[in-house]
């Protein structure tokens, strides 16, 4: 029966996967809405230790940019970030995932002899030395908790920050950063009053990455559907 379940989860998993891949490409220009609205610039207080920049998000060659992720001390990572096969190991979170996120997989070990809370905050991007390779942003935060001398997996609900580009299985990606992007902050502060979103069958928010990241406008259409998450 266990050996029954595991194959059952594989070829689900891969199916994910599939479409989580296939979620990850842009619709073409001519079926989007053209009407936009543009994002407001964002007051100067909102990040003073960092001035804002947009490479590596949307059709940029440049690497992004931003501040090192630390994690919390005594936690560390095992191995890379990676979108490997191995992303439904953590089917206990993979199966809340938003459709069109991308399954980013990492193992993190808590060396503390107590359990230990790790946030992934929204504005985390994942950056790949491959500048061909598609990058991606959280744009609300993870939580995890890890028990104490013990190793948790964790998938990050990531969305696509360069529709152009390939998303590949089993590639990659370096230590994550904190975004310099202001275009990015509306939408964080509009989704921290929001629950975690865990169905987006029209791919919203995507959609709406990709709007900021290409030209930092929303549309009408995005702004509305926003607004009604719960």
């Amino acid at each position: 029966m266990k050996k029954i379940l595991l194959i059952t989860s594989c070829i689900l998993s891969i199916g994910i996967l599939s479409y989580f891949i296939a979620g990850c490409k842009k619709e073409s220009e001519s079926n989007q809405q053209t009407s936009r609205i543009s994002i407001p610039s964002p007051t100067p207080n909102a990040r003073p230790e960092l001035s804002s920049s947009t490479d590596g998000f949307g059709h940029s060659k440049k690497p992004l940019t931003g501040t090192l992720y630390v994690f919390p001390a005594g936690v560390t990572m095992n191995g890379s970030i990676t979108t490997n096969e191995n992303f439904y190991l953590c089917n206990a979170y993979y199966e809340s995932l938003p459709t069109g996120t991308l399954p980013f997989y990492m193992s993190l070990w808590n060396h503390n002899n107590t359990p230990t809370t790790i946030i992934f905050p929204a504005g985390l991007v994942l950056p790949c030395s491959d500048t061909t390779i598609q990058g991606a942003i959280l744009v609300q935060s993870d939580t995890f908790t890890i028990p104490a001398n013990s190793a948790l997996c964790v998938n990050l609900n990531a969305e696509c920050i360069n529709d152009t580009r390939t998303f590949n299985e089993n590639q990659t990606y370096d230590a994550p950063l904190i975004t310099n992007n202001h275009n990015f902050l509306p939408l964080i502060q509009l989704l921290a009053h929001k629950q975690t979103i865990t169905y987006d069958p029209n791919e919203v928010i995507q959609h709406t990455v990709w709007s900021i990241a290409d030209s930092n406008v929303i549309t009408p259409d995005e702004m509305a559907a926003i607004n009604a998450f719960p």
